[in-house]
């Protein structure tokens, strides 16, 4: 049997062209990791501390801030909004035998609304003829809806569609995402010339922010049965960094690209919501 023709070209349209944004994102993240691998270490003679930094000259630091990443997660939840908003004029066409709503329809768009702000009046599609199954479907995946059993299809879906509307009008208000990268795991070597009598102490890891010119990995001590400092230090580290999006929150061991592909999925398990409604 034929599988059913998709009627919401527009909105599928989007969520191709925000794969290609999500894919050019990982690329630059790539770069951006391996721009700096190398550590080096210094002595701060006033703290007692020594420094392990990742090894960037200005060349690397000046690459590293002028990423493109704000800019293509702007797109990319743009996308996920526009698609969203597409299948609420898509539906009221559907259902007004192919005829759109008017051109100067500016307020009719895909409902995510939280608390004070629940008023479906707002996204217009009211004064249109709509699937009453929809309507309510939509009602109950709202960011104030009680979250769905463990085993509903819709768990999570609320939380997730939230999400991709605050990206979406962050952006649209011209205030690019802040977005910061850290280490989330470490694994360090020290290496002491002459290499008895020595050992690292107080071992401690620093922000190492890379988008925010910020190179300093970890710091520690050094405790000696001389009393004298080693002649060399030398120190082997291996990190993996993980981006965070202001506002948007982390999930324990779910990799930020995950994370990101996540909002995709949820938007196109609406869309396949919507298909459900109006197949042909």
């Amino acid at each position: 049997m034929d599988s059913p023709q998709r009627r919401f070209k527009n909105s599928w349209s989007r969520i191709d062209r925000a794969a290609e944004h999500i894919a050019a994102f990982q690329t630059e993240w790539s770069r951006v990791a391996q721009a700096a691998r190398s550590t080096v270490v210094r002595y701060d003679k006033d703290s007692g501390w020594y420094v392990a930094s990742l090894a960037a000259d200005e060349a690397i630091r000046d690459s590293i801030r002028g990423t493109t990443l704000p800019l293509i997660l702007g797109e990319y939840a743009y996308q996920l909004r526009a698609a969203l908003d597409g299948l609420i004029w898509d539906a009221v066409t559907f259902e007004q035998k192919g005829t759109e709503p008017p051109a100067n329809t500016n307020s009719l768009y895909f409902p995510v609304l939280n608390g004070k702000d629940r008023d479906f009046k707002k996204c217009g599609f009211h004064k249109f003829p709509f699937p009453d199954k929809l309507k309510t479907w939509l009602e109950s995946i709202q960011p104030d809806s009680t979250e769905k059993p463990v085993d509903h299809p819709d768990r999570g879906l609320a939380g997730a569609l939230e999400d991709v509307h605050n990206l979406a009008r962050f952006d649209r208000h011209r205030r690019l995402r802040c977005i910061a990268s850290f280490p989330t795991k470490l694994y360090v070597n020290v290496v002491f010339y002459p290499p008895e009598g020595f050992r690292e102490v107080d071992m401690e890891g620093l922000p190492c922010n890379l988008l925010g010119d910020e190179y300093d990995l970890l710091r520690f001590k050094v405790e000696s049965v001389t009393g004298t400092l080693p002649r060399k230090v030398r120190i082997k580290t291996g990190a993996k960094f993980e981006i965070f999006f202001e506002d948007l929150a982390t999930y324990k061991d779910m990799p930020s690209g995950q994370r990101l592909g996540n909002l995709a999925e949820a938007v196109t398990y609406v869309i396949n919501r919507f298909e459900d409604e109006f197949v042909i």
